[in-house]
């Protein structure tokens, strides 16, 4: 099977997903909100969500929620992360700064015109990585242990049922081969 491939910020990825039918999105947190909208087809990574600071900047440091309430945090619009955030108690334009894109929000991060970044580290440091720059520099504080989330390619709930069908036998067959759950297996970068 062949198809294009399209690369588009989150929110316009999701809302694409989400209204054209026969249309997959790589990768997106499964949540009870999301369920009946998408076929969800495999699992392809366990993500960690944590408020992540800078280690120069002591004074961005929380201990809890109610400390992060506190700060101006960058968080993707439209993601998980900004809705398990407004489910917390924080609210948008106040604490939350939506950005569209995570190159949008690690810059604002960098440049200190946002206290803390709402995300998984390993985007942080894979973005970093991929732009030549030092993680050195960062670290994540708190994590929530509510946030770990697996992450999924999922199709658009209107999926032509014989293309959904060859989905799902694809990924039967790397759900059994035997390298799926090594590199699945979650290795925190962190310590928790």
């Amino acid at each position: 099977m062949h198809a294009p491939v399209e690369f588009f910020l989150w929110s316009r990825a999701y809302k694409t997903a989400l209204e054209r039918k026969n249309t997959l999105i790589f990768s997106m947190v499964r949540t009870q909100e999301r369920e009946d909208k998408f076929h969800w087809l495999v699992k392809v990574s366990e993500l960690v969500r944590g408020f992540i600071s800078l280690k120069s900047r002591p004074e961005n440091y929380i201990r809890n929620i109610d400390d992060a309430k506190t700060k101006v945090i960058a968080v993707l619009r439209n993601s998980y992360g900004f809705d398990s955030l407004i489910k917390l108690g924080f609210e948008k334009n106040k604490q939350l700064y939506e950005v569209t894109s995570i190159k949008d929000g690690i810059t604002l991060f960098l440049s200190g015109k946002v206290d803390l970044f709402y995300t998984d580290l390993n985007v942080v440091k894979n973005h970093l990585a991929s732009q030549n720059k030092n993680s050195d520099d960062i670290v994540s504080i708190h994590i929530l242990p509510q946030t770990r989330r697996d992450s999924y390619i999922a199709a658009n709930i209107d999926t032509n049922s014989k293309i959904l069908a060859k989905l799902k036998d694809a990924a039967n067959e790397l759900i059994s081969d035997p390298d799926y759950q090594y590199h699945l297996a979650y290795k925190p970068l962190i310590d928790e």
